[in-house]
């Protein structure tokens, strides 16, 4: 099977230049760790967030989120709709199963003394699971404008947008068993959505490679458009696949590609796929749930 992790690095004041400055820094480490990484075909992400809007005078109650995803390598015909309700990271069955690996949630990080957009001092890594099981449908891709304006109008003493994300010029490398999926977020301000109005929160980076892999599988990973657009039925049984040894192998790429980097205060977040996602539609949900835990934000 095909396993991902993926990096956020929020960009201190959203401000673009400040983020493709990120973005150059985090290319060029690509290039510089891993000799022969070679450019792939472009990449785009489409995410809408929505929030349950409480009923007046109703006792207190968690707070629901509906995301509409679009992640063009999952495959250009689907946006998915993912709808789960918020539960604290330290109460999600996902972390408590995992209590052991995220013992110290917080991990400081080297500091570098390379010139960077960003104040000169440490910044750490949060690994996140993603909050909750939840539900997710597929709808065609043509339809989620339309879907939206529906649950944004229709349906407004339901739900209300938070936030309107694209990532409309992905960048893809293949070095190796590893794919990087690299892009500057963004976000539209209140108004109309001209250029002037957009800000970046931040980079993110999916690092994707093969789990439970025998000989010949890197192969396989070069042939699936990015990692999961041609998924077929022979994913790997659960129980043959070290998780842990896959999961630092992700890390430790990671931790190649941002050598030289110095990310300043920025809390880098981590977000690992679920486990259990060794199947192929259950492999494309354990996707959306990642991409979605990193892109509520503060939610």
């Amino acid at each position: 099977m095909r396993y991902s992790g993926l990096y956020f690095v929020p960009i201190h004041g959203a401000t673009q230049d400040a983020s493709a400055n990120i973005l150059a820094a985090i290319i060029n480490g690509i290039e510089s760790q891993f000799e022969f990484a070679t450019r792939q075909s472009p990449w785009t992400l489409f995410h809408r967030l929505l929030r349950s809007v409480p009923a007046p005078n109703a006792p207190v109650q968690p707070q629901t989120y509906q995301h509409l995803l679009h992640v063009s390598y999952l495959g250009n015909a689907k946006t998915y709709c993912y709808i789960h309700p918020f539960t604290p990271p330290s109460q999600t069955p996902a972390v408590k199963l995992e209590s052991s690996l995220q013992a110290s949630s917080i991990k400081p990080e080297p500091t570098s003394q390379a010139g960077t957009p960003q104040p000169s001092q440490s910044s750490h890594t949060t690994p996140t699971t993603p909050s909750s099981y939840g539900t997710i449908i597929s709808i065609p891709a043509y339809q989620a404008e339309s879907h939206l304006g529906y649950l944004v109008h229709q349906l407004s003493p339901l739900w209300a947008l938070r936030h309107a994300l694209t990532i409309p010029q992905g960048i893809t490398y293949m070095a190796g068993q590893y794919i990087f999926s690299i892009g500057e977020i963004r976000m539209a301000r209140s108004g109309p959505s001209s250029s002037s109005n957009l800000v970046s929160p931040g980079v993110v980076v999916c690092i994707t490679t093969v789990a439970g892999a025998k000989t010949g599988d890197e192969d396989d990973i070069a042939r699936a458009d990015s990692g999961y657009a041609s998924l077929d039925s022979s994913a790997e049984d659960e129980d043959s696949i070290d998780f842990e040894e896959v999961q630092a192998e992700i890390r430790a790429a990671w931790t190649a590609i941002k050598t030289g980097i110095d990310f300043g205060k920025a809390d880098v977040r981590e977000v690992m796929m679920r486990k259990d996602a060794t199947k192929e539609e259950a492999e494309k949900e354990a996707v959306v749930r990642m991409w979605c835990e990193i892109l509520r934000l503060r939610g």
